[in-house]
């Protein structure tokens, strides 16, 4: 009965800590050559916040992993519409080569005299000549006259120290029960051949694959993904160690999959938030589609990953 208890304690921290990462993580549009344009709000520090003080800049900032023109409108919605909607730019063009970019032009500040409560800045995207709607965004923020300092907790670390609180509650238990409820086994005898298989993507550098490779991941920067089983999931984590975090962070936990079935290799979408293209293509929502040597792979829009076979999967 403690056991349920724990773990349903244990699940409704991890859903709360779960939507609040949902709830901050950028918002995007998908720009007419298949890439993603990511919109989110920094502070006049650079640093990425939804919460804004008396002082604070609030800064619209952009991404895409590829060049982009377009144009925006952008209107600073009040709480509660306690004031007429406030029109930040109308028909601005917004260009990069790739990157994140700052437009000086939707950069504002609010004053005590301002409402506190919960902000909208509705961003409406136009392609590059201004004659077809894109998309529409609204970055939420909250404002208050109240010194950052007064708030000494921050709701996400509360509950991510709760999650891990948890998890050390559930460990101890598990251990304590296995210690009472069981003998203590004997040494096993180990050999080599017994060792267990830790599958895992391996990054390396080009020139080093390791002879188990079945296929592979060609990457920016001479980096290579190893495939080294007949199924791979592919998430955030294996594209931290060579991606900007702006970028790596559009590429949901588990994003995408490659499997290899009835001699043909395939990519799947596993529901992803920014989806997946395959040579420019967006197969979220399709289903496996499948991948030959040479493909080009992008999860996100942020990077571009050429497809190796590098031999037969049995």
């Amino acid at each position: 009965m403690l056991m349920r208890k724990v773990l349903s304690v244990f699940v409704i921290s991890i859903l709360i800590l779960l939507l609040a990462i949902a709830y901050a993580q950028p918002k995007s549009v998908q720009l007419p050559n298949g890439s993603l344009l990511s919109m989110w709000l920094k502070n006049h520090k650079g640093e990425d916040t939804n919460e804004f003080h008396p002082g604070d800049s609030v800064v619209v900032t952009f991404y895409s992993g590829s060049a982009y023109e377009v144009k925006v409108d952008a209107w600073l919605i009040y709480p509660e519409n306690k004031l007429p909607m406030r029109q930040l730019a109308d028909k601005l063009t917004i260009s990069s080569t790739g990157g994140e970019t700052r437009p000086p032009e939707l950069e504002f500040q609010l004053s005590s005299s301002d409402p506190e409560g919960t902000y909208a800045v509705r961003i409406r995207v136009y392609n590059e000549y201004g004659n077809r709607t894109l998309g529409e965004v609204d970055l939420i923020f909250t404002f208050t006259t109240k010194s950052g300092n007064e708030f000494l907790f921050d709701p996400f670390l509360i509950v991510a120290v709760a999650a891990i609180a948890m998890v050390a509650v559930i460990l101890v238990i598990l251990v304590l029960r296995k210690t009472r409820l069981s003998r203590p086994p004997a040494a096993p005898e180990v050999s080599v051949t017994e060792a267990p298989q830790v599958e895992e993507t391996v990054v390396a550098d080009r020139g080093t694959i390791p002879l188990i490779a079945l296929a592979k991941l060609e990457g920016p920067g001479g980096k290579e993904l190893i495939i080294a089983d007949v199924e791979r999931v592919f998430g955030r984590s294996d594209f931290e160690q060579f991606l900007p975090w702006d970028a790596a962070r559009t590429i949901s936990r588990r994003h995408f999959r490659i499997f290899y079935r009835a001699g043909r290799w395939y990519v799947e979408d596993l529901n992803s938030t920014n989806g997946t293209m395959v040579n420019g293509e967006d197969i979220r929502g399709k289903g496996p589609r499948p991948v030959k040597d040479g493909d080009v792979i992008s999860p996100a829009g942020v990077v571009n990953l050429v497809f190796r076979e590098m031999g037969p999967a049995e």
